[in-house]
């Protein structure tokens, strides 16, 4: 099909959409013939007979413009629903009011026929504000040619695409996303929990996996996580229906913003041993989340300082750096505080304890944090005190 076959010149365009007024141009000239038969003046006879064939010929020209036209869009309708007749996604080719004119084989079996109707009406029963939606994406398949939109419904994630063809046409695609293949296998093939995810993060899809996990189907990642933002080979504690699960979070990054997380669960058993073994250790231990906030403190812990609820700030708990505790916190994720011991005071108690902290980086199943070692300093505070107070006497 040649270039000139897809769109008519501006002209003629213009004369075809002006083609039902052609009749009244007919009764026009009619009438100025009749009145050139009846009146006498010769030159007035003569100007009114070019004025009836003038009329005429528009009329006959805009007619033959819509023949032409019609023609034309049956042509293209035609080499339209060769293209597109097996396409295993419901397409279809519109005016631009938005009326159906063809619709594919997958379209009907969805749909049933819609031929006539406006595609607004079809896509309502998919996803709310059809029409806003469409005149989004037509606005911008006038502007570049074609354009697409990944939707959020009920039953999933749609793809919907539009080109234009020629110049009033318009092919639109209904894609399901759920059906879209990962790495060569379907997504719900894959044993492991995954999802995809737009760069604002909504959700766009869950495979069977994860919505077993979860118990459901979600559209927000807070739904799942309780700890945002998602960091690619760190924990995340996930919000499973049968309680919280621990799992290593690997995100790839794909095209047009979004990316696919997948979740690698850890055994609950493994950790248990290794909580354990950290609980029975005779040193002062306490782990440190990277926001500084108390993940874990073992018995000789607790042993000087008391009771260490989870969650809680190392400042809350310590004080007397002469700077903030939690400028230095930052300073050990980074790298820069080498490792030097402080000795700090504990904030609460019934005595006074000076504990000698050292804050180590550590990088635990793929997560940054922090290890601080304690040892008990009061004596040592207390023999420094004494002699400051000798050297005064």
């Amino acid at each position: 099909m040649g270039r000139n076959e897809l769109a008519l010149q501006p002209l003629s365009k213009t004369m075809a959409s002006l083609a039902p007024g052609a009749v009244y141009l007919a009764l026009a000239a009619v009438l100025a013939a009749g009145l050139a038969v009846l009146i006498p003046d010769r030159a007035t006879t003569w100007a009114l007979f070019s004025v009836a064939g003038t009329l005429l010929v528009t009329s006959i020209a805009m007619r033959g413009a819509f023949f032409v036209e019609k023609r034309r869009h049956g042509r293209l309708q035609e080499a339209l629903s060769q293209f597109i007749a097996n396409d295993a996604s419901p397409s279809f080719a519109t005016n631009e009011q938005g009326e159906i004119g063809y619709q594919n084989r997958a379209a009907l079996e969805r749909f049933g026929s819609r031929g006539g109707q406006a595609l607004t009406r079809t896509l309502a029963e998919l996803f709310a504000d059809p029409g806003g939606v469409l005149r989004r994406l037509k606005n911008k398949a006038v502007a570049t040619g074609a354009a697409r939109e990944d939707l959020v419904t009920r039953r999933g994630h749609l793809r919907l695409s539009v080109h234009r063809v020629g110049a009033s046409d318009y092919l639109w695609r209904l894609e399901d996303m759920a059906e879209r293949v990962i790495g060569g296998r379907g997504a719900e093939t894959i044993s492991l929990p995954m999802l995809t995810v737009s760069k604002g993060g909504t959700i766009l899809f869950m495979n069977e996996a994860l919505r077993r996990l979860v118990g459901e189907r979600v559209r927000s990642l807070d739904r799942i996580f309780t700890d945002l933002p998602l960091r690619s080979g760190e924990e995340h504690e996930i919000r499973a229906e049968a309680g919280p699960v621990t799992a290593v979070v690997a995100q790839i990054d794909g095209a047009g913003g979004r990316s696919e997380v997948y979740l690698l669960p850890i055994a609950s058993q493994r950790r248990d041993a290794e909580g354990a073994h950290f609980e029975a250790l005779p040193v002062a231990l306490i782990k440190l989340s990277a926001h500084g906030k108390v993940q874990a403190a073992n018995r000789a812990a607790r042993g000087l300082l008391g009771r260490i609820e989870t969650q809680t700030r190392l400042s809350d708990l310590l004080e007397g750096l002469g700077r903030p505790v939690s400028d230095w916190v930052t300073d050990a994720l980074a790298g820069r505080a080498d490792g030097r011991p402080e000795v700090l005071r504990a904030r609460h108690g019934e005595r006074e304890v000076f504990l000698q902290v050292t804050l180590s980086r550590i990088l635990e199943n793929g997560r940054a944090g922090l290890l601080a070692v304690l040892s008990d300093a009061t004596q040592l505070k207390t023999l420094e005190a004494q002699f400051v107070q000798s050297q005064k006497m």
